[in-house]
């Protein structure tokens, strides 16, 4: 058995107490091997922590991904929603500002979440004009019948795709792409029923959540609530819902957001909606 002097020879000359720079080894050693022990556990609460966070992640968007099933089985089915890549329909409608209301009518045209159009007939107190505003991939046009044609910038189309996801999110519900991410939201009211709601951002889609509140009782989608960075949220409720080729959309259409403290309100009627396998490409030209 090594006595105490024994050891501290052995200690001595196995570990001097200094390095030839003045450096106590000793405390070196120790010093490693306790930052070494902290990064240890360190690393293991951090991977207890990330087998935690993961699985709940996982289990919240299989609860958002159930509530889009039901959704899209209520409005027809998978099979048949994805059998339509384009969608055609008018509406006719009143918008209110303040102390002014415009009716208008409208035709709309639609191809996947990068293409469409919409031509609007304007009568705001017996004044009519005529707007068409068309988004083609990288390119976006707006004419108006009183200005000259205006050619929108890389930067000035973001508004109008973002307008254009959210109408067909909302019409084909086709939320698969792994761009899309879903989280639940909980339960909520939409005109005075409930609603269980999800939050959907896009990966190209900056600073964009889109909010789906879907009826807890029939599965189809009740509201929309598209928020942006930096602007007020746009509010759309759904209702009315009518059938066409076997697919049920919402025939009646709220709109509102605000502009400072005055509320703007616009509530169309749509009709004559069609689904198309594929329009022609000259449907999205320059107006």
């Amino acid at each position: 058995m090594p006595t105490y002097f024994s050891e501290k020879l052995l200690n001595e000359n196995c570990f001097p107490l200094k390095s030839p720079g003045g450096i106590d080894l000793k405390k070196a050693i120790v010093g490693l091997i306790v930052f070494v022990g902290i990064l240890i556990g360190f690393t293991f609460v951090t991977c207890l922590l990330l087998a935690a966070v993961v699985p709940s992640r996982a289990d919240e968007q299989a609860e958002a991904r159930a509530i889009i099933y039901k959704a899209i089985q209520a409005m027809g089915g998978e099979a048949k929603l994805a059998k339509f890549k384009a969608v055609t329909w008018k509406s006719k409608g009143t918008y209110r500002f303040k102390d002014t209301t415009t009716y208008f009518t409208s035709e709309w045209a639609m191809q996947g979440p990068n293409q469409y159009r919409k031509a609007k007939d304007y009568d705001e107190n017996g004044q009519r004009f005529m707007t068409t505003l068309v988004l083609n991939g990288d390119q976006g046009w707006f004419r108006n019948s009183k200005m000259s044609l205006i050619t929108f910038r890389d930067d000035e189309l973001t508004g109008l795709r973002i307008e254009n996801y959210g109408h067909w999110i909302a019409l084909r519900l086709d939320l698969t792409d792994k761009a899309f991410t879903l989280s639940p939201l909980g339960k909520s009211r939409v005109d005075s029923r409930e609603a269980l709601g999800i939050k959907v951002t896009h990966r190209d889609l900056h600073d964009v959540e889109f909010e789906l509140f879907f009826n807890n009782e029939s599965g189809l989608l009740a509201k929309m609530v598209t928020k942006i960075k930096g602007s007020p949220p746009e509010e759309r409720v759904f209702s009315d819902y009518k059938e066409t080729g076997g697919i049920k959309y919402a025939a009646k259409l709220k709109w509102m957001t605000r502009y400072g403290n005055d509320l703007a309100v616009q509530e169309e009627e749509r009709y004559d909606m069609k689904l198309h396998d594929k329009l022609d490409g000259s449907v999205f030209d320059k107006p």
